[in-house]
């Protein structure tokens, strides 16, 4: 079995189910559909609300976790900008992202390295997305 969250994602979180985590975070829970990231498959799902901004972490049985928030101002503008930007920054260690599309939008692709786990990030509909192997 893969670790799990059971601590949650963030300081202030709370757990809850997938269906309270919905109605508490105020935007659409994009998910997985997946055998290894499904709705089937979530082990936990935690809630933070940071000031009024609501963040939504689940962690499945896999080890596959997502996190969910509205994208900030410049990421919620211009994602594709925002991703080639980030991609290309001097500041990153380890493998670079790649920016792709998916879904029919931009989103930034990182395979694993020593510093991070593998992971996608896009925005849909307003909401950042991020899905990464833990």
């Amino acid at each position: 079995m893969v670790g799990s969250r059971a601590d949650g994602f963030f300081p202030d979180d709370v757990r809850m189910t997938i269906q309270e985590a919905a109605k508490a975070a105020g935007f659409h829970l994009y998910r997985p559909h997946h055998p290894l990231a499904g709705d089937s498959t979530i082990r936990a799902v935690f809630v933070s609300h940071r000031g009024r901004k609501a963040r939504v972490g689940i962690d499945y049985e896999s080890g596959v976790e997502a996190t969910l928030e509205i994208a900030p101002g410049p990421l919620a503008e211009d994602p594709g900008t925002f991703f080639r930007n980030t991609s290309t920054s001097p500041y990153l260690i380890g493998v670079r992202p790649t920016v792709v599309s998916l879904l029919g939008v931009p989103a930034m692709v990182k395979e694993c390295d020593e510093n991070a786990p593998a992971s996608v990030a896009l925005v849909l509909g307003g909401v950042y997305a991020v899905v990464f192997s833990s």
